[in-house]
């Protein structure tokens, strides 16, 4: 699991910046949580604080506003 490979001191998924797999998990947390998926649970990520550390870093990248 995901969660379970990312130590809790990582910004990113992958080295110091944001990578392609960020913003993949990015869009993939997004989509799941909108509540267009039938059967996710909302609040569903709650119970995956390293994900949700690693969405909200994507989601306040300004580069991501460009």
């Amino acid at each position: 699991m995901l969660e379970n490979n990312i130590f809790t001191n990582q910004a990113w998924i992958v080295g110091k910046e944001m990578t392609i797999a960020d913003i993949a998990i990015w869009r993939g947390i997004g989509w799941l949580a909108s509540d267009l998926v039938t059967g996710i649970p909302q609040p569903y990520f709650v119970n995956y604080p390293k994900i949700t550390k690693i969405f909200k870093n994507v989601d306040n990248h300004p580069k991501v506003y460009e």
